[in-house]
């Protein structure tokens, strides 16, 4: 499954036959609301792949799918915005644990909105 931030992979077996049945009839491309346990691994190559378990698999429209992605976008914005390990304990405990400097979240939600709209995202400086 992909979104604006990237590829997905989901995978449902005989404990989530619910799961399995949509995988199995979905006729791609649909936007789908996908609630499971996320898991991720690093290939050989040293690439982070994400995993979701899904326990539900349901398909929604591209209305709701947008509001979504823009709901997502303006939360993580205002996220970031107070995004200072110096003055907010929750900020440098962020740090330490990714290692990703803000600008990342940043970007990735400006480029999800840009999508939306039909915008090319700029290309990295």
């Amino acid at each position: 499954m992909v979104d604006p931030t990237g590829t997905f992979f989901v995978y449902a077996g005989q404990y989530q036959p619910d799961a399995a049945s949509m995988l199995r009839d979905l006729e791609p491309p649909a936007y789908v609301s996908v609630v499971g346990k996320p898991r991720t691994y690093e290939t050989d190559d040293g690439t982070v792949n994400v995993s979701v378990r899904p326990e539900s698999i349901t398909v929604v429209d591209e209305d709701t799918r947008d509001r979504w992605v823009v709901e997502t976008a303006e939360r993580t914005l205002e996220r970031v915005e107070g995004f200072d390990p110096e003055t907010n304990e929750y900020a440098g405990m962020a740090r330490e644990e990714y290692d990703l400097p803000v600008d990342t979240y940043k970007r990735e939600a400006a480029e999800a909105l840009a999508e939306l709209e039909g915008e090319a995202p700029e290309p990295e400086a």
